[in-house]
């Protein structure tokens, strides 16, 4: 996403209200570290100028875990627990440089924002976020899975809105699927 792209969804001065909005001072805002399209921005950068509000863009780095919560080791690092938390930590490493890009894009258009990264599972590690940066928007993206892919892979929006100590306002993805396809 590069700066031309944000600064046109960026409010109209003349149309939004100077007032801050109802208490929401922090949006934390979901994003695909990766991803060339980044939804979930667009819409923080339409609410934030608004509402006064910091933007918290957070990326989840998913990291191989176990079903105890333990990072799941490649063959060769089982008996290295350097070598599993080096692992982890390049990974976390290469996803804060990406994560760099988009918040300096971002800065460009809007100055209040601020990027992390943390590692695990996607819907645990939002709602951790959202306490620890203490924020009270959260704006996530939806793949839009539904049918068999949804059954299966599940669905990390739902389980975040379930959840939520805040308001979420969940966003369907580009190319997000419409229809059902199970």
């Amino acid at each position: 996403m590069n700066a031309p792209d944000l600064a046109s969804s960026m409010p109209n001065p003349a149309l939004t209200s100077a007032a801050p909005g109802p208490g929401i001072r922090r949006i934390l805002v979901g994003v695909d570290a990766f991803a060339s399209d980044q939804e979930t921005v667009r819409h923080a950068l339409r609410l934030a100028p608004s509402l006064e509000a910091d933007i918290v863009l957070l990326h989840v780095a998913l990291v191989p875990i176990d079903a105890a919560g333990q990072i799941e080791p490649i063959p060769s690092m089982l008996a290295n627990t350097d070598a599993m938390l080096a692992r982890e930590e390049a990974i976390r490493q290469r996803s804060l440089e990406q994560l760099a890009e988009l918040e300096a894009s971002v800065r460009l258009v809007y100055p209040r924002v601020e990027a992390h990264v943390l590692t695990g599972e996607p819907d645990t590690r939002l709602l951790d976020a959202v306490r620890i940066f203490e924020c009270d928007l959260l704006i996530i993206a939806t793949h839009g899975y539904t049918g068999f892919k949804r059954l299966f892979l599940g669905s990390t929006a739902e389980k975040v809105v379930r959840h939520a100590t805040c308001p979420v306002l969940v966003v369907r993805r580009d190319g997000a699927a419409q229809k059902d396809e199970g």
